[in-house]
């Protein structure tokens, strides 16, 4: 028992000093990313920078619909947006795109430096310093969806913000952009954090074996010196009938209390981060397999352009300054997606009249659930007027109210779906395994926490601090271990 003993904390001393370092890092750079999320092109700021749709260039539908017959398979998706000053339909199917613009003539044009450049200027309008094209990704850029936007123009403009705006030179559109502010952000936030290096992050599966074993080597140190505290609490406890702790050097004593009071919560951190990244064993769910429910499956994968009833042009009588305009379908019901300056609406495109808000009911969600899972498997259906432990967010609120379909095909399979937008979600037990310890462990997503926001606040303030304390100071203590355990090997030379 005492050579098990002297190995656990051998283990515990060396392994705390990259670990606790680790752990520093990582909770300084957390608390920044609550606030400060890596560099982002958002959907919100493409609306913001993007032009409103001319009214008065109007194309019938009979005649932009015209064009999806040189299409090869069926219409999956439409959409109408101002491209270089143009209203432009797009029009695509499995396997190609068709632009359409406004003169009528389908775009058969390649994009030109001049359409970049006119893109990128809408994101600012300060002089152009520098126009660099790259053939691989930067710091910016790794993710591996970038890959298809090679080669990107990077567009640097002599602003005060200096910001960098991205444009894909094959589609002239912007597919990131960032400021002085956010990129230096990100070096105290989402890169030590996450690991965001370009040479390491630019490799995926070398990128998540390193972090999840870093993370994994953490959780590791955290139990060692766990085990090892509570057992020297339980042998004052015995030998004095008193709890607390034996040391009386501060800085042992402190991070034996620490280590007490923050470890399960440390554990919790580096655990969750350690299988963040990693699949759910099967084993885990009792050897089920993770369903994939795509978009496909629930909205169908084609739509026909004529059960739009609704005119599109009638949409400009009623809503103001749009920018966008989608057509989508779920549930076999058609619909429109109208974008405007400064909100989105969803509108039923079936209805011949006035234009009148989306609103898809329990029994057409209904359908769809039992055309993917079979009309035999027994579904219960609730209509969620407020949150619940699999819908829920800390990073903005989602709408309310939503429809819950919980399907009882031996797989968990849990539904949340919106009646007014068309949006879903969808869970299985692997997903919400994957939720319990990376949403509930590592964000604190616990319903009682999120209905109070600066509860949360405060609750993840204190307990980063106390670990970060608890983690230097367990820095300290492997360090003058390996310091001393160096001078007692070279006397023994």
């Amino acid at each position: 028992m005492s050579t098990l003993r002297h190995i656990m904390q051998v283990l515990h001393r060396v392994i705390g000093v990259i670990a606790g370092i680790l752990l520093t890092i990582w909770f300084i750079s957390g608390l920044v990313l609550i606030y400060k999320p890596f560099p982002a092109a958002t959907e919100k700021e493409q609306i913001a920078h993007s032009a409103m749709l001319d009214p008065s260039d109007l194309q019938p539908m009979d005649s932009v619909w015209q064009i999806s017959t040189g299409l090869s398979g069926k219409v999956q998706a439409a959409w109408m947006v101002n491209e270089f000053g143009r209203n432009t339909w797009h029009i695509k199917s499995e396997d190609r795109e068709i632009k359409r613009i406004s003169s009528g003539d389908i775009s058969t044009e390649a994009v030109t430096a001049e359409d970049c450049d006119f893109v990128a200027r809408q994101w600012c309008d300060a002089p152009v310093v520098r126009i660099d094209t790259l053939q691989r990704r930067d710091q910016w850029t790794m993710y591996t969806r970038y890959l298809n936007n090679l080669p990107m123009l990077l567009y640097r403009f002599g602003d005060k913000s200096k910001t960098w705006v991205y444009v894909d030179s094959k589609t002239a559109q912007v597919v990131q952009q960032s400021t002085r502010a956010e990129r230096l952000w990100s070096w105290f936030g989402s890169i030590p954090h996450k690991f965001y290096f370009r040479p390491l992050r630019e490799h995926t599966q070398t990128w998540i074996s390193v972090l999840s074993i870093c993370a994994a080597l953490a959780a590791l140190d955290i139990l060692l010196g766990f085990v090892l505290g509570v057992r020297l609490l339980v042998i004052r406890r015995r030998r004095t009938g008193r709890w607390g702790s034996p040391y009386r050097r501060k800085s042992y004593y402190w991070h034996h209390v620490l280590g007490l009071i923050f470890g399960i919560f440390l554990f919790a951190w580096a655990f969750s981060g350690a299988v963040a990244l990693q699949k759910i064993p099967d084993w885990v769910v009792g050897g089920k397999n993770s369903m994939h429910i795509s978009a496909d499956k629930i909205y169908g994968r084609s739509f026909h352009l004529a059960d739009y009833r609704l005119d599109y042009r009638d949409l400009f009588i009623h809503y103001n300054n749009i920018k966008r305009i989608d057509w989508l379908h779920v549930a076999e019901i058609p619909f429109y997606k109208i974008t405007t300056a400064d909100s989105t609406y969803f509108v039923d495109a079936s209805a011949v009249e006035k234009p009148k808000p989306l609103n898809i009911s329990k029994q057409q969600w209904t359908k769809v659930v039992k055309r993917i899972h079979g009309t035999d498997v027994p579904i219960s259906v609730k209509l969620l007027e407020d949150y619940d432990r699999y819908y829920l967010s800390a990073f903005g609120a989602l709408p309310l109210p939503v429809y819950r379909f919980e399907v009882e095909d031996g797989n968990g399979s849990l539904y949340y779906f919106n009646p007014a937008n068309g949006d879903y979600r969808y869970l299985d037990q692997k997903r919400k395994v994957k939720r319990w310890i990376f949403s509930e462990l590592h964000f604190l997503q616990y319903k009682l926490l999120i209905k109070y926001p600066a509860v949360w606040a405060i609750v993840i303030w204190f307990l980063v601090l106390g670990c970060i304390v608890a983690s230097l100071t367990g820095v300290w203590l492997s360090f003058v271990y390996l310091k001393r355990s160096v001078k007692k090997y070279r006397k023994k030379k």
